[in-house]
């Protein structure tokens, strides 16, 4: 599991926001990995290790439900078949929640660390994102190379 998959994994796995305009919903999604990401480290872990078994389960039950539907013994099966295997033995890691892109050239310790870290910043930005926005709105034009060529 790499980064992105954890953070879209909690994404998807928290609260649906309750408001219906896109820009709060953005803020409140922010606003809970914020609360994840502050959790004490081993709530953190905890709860992000049970995410993502979960998710991982329900995806294993999908595979397991398309192979149920009598396919033929196929290059498609056994490769499904094998994935699930797969999954099952990422689902038995006790650092399943430590992204394996974070874990070149650090520590198990250094990469839960900041896997946390990176999943509170991720909240900060998307909070803060509409604001952004609105900001990058309002800057002037640009000007130098672009501008010249845009003139013409």
């Amino acid at each position: 599991m790499d980064l992105t998959t954890l953070l879209c994994t909690l994404v998807q796995t928290l609260p649906e926001p309750s408001s219906e305009m896109p820009v709060k919903r953005l803020i409140a999604c922010g606003e809970q990995l914020e609360r994840v990401g502050s959790l004490p480290a081993g709530d953190f872990d905890t709860f992000t290790a049970t995410e993502v078994r979960t998710a991982l389960g329900q995806r294993i039950e999908e595979l397991e439900s398309v192979l149920s539907c009598g396919l033929e013994e196929s290059p498609f099966r056994r490769d499904v078949g094998t994935y699930v295997t797969a999954l099952r033995i990422t689902c038995a890691r006790r650092d399943l929640a430590v992204p394996l892109d974070l874990r070149l050239s650090r520590t198990e310790e250094e990469a839960r660390d900041l896997t946390q870290r990176l999943v509170l910043r991720f909240g900060q930005l998307l909070r803060h994102w509409p604001t952004i926005l609105q900001l990058a709105c309002r800057l002037p034009p640009p000007r130098g190379a672009l501008t010249i060529l845009n003139d013409q």
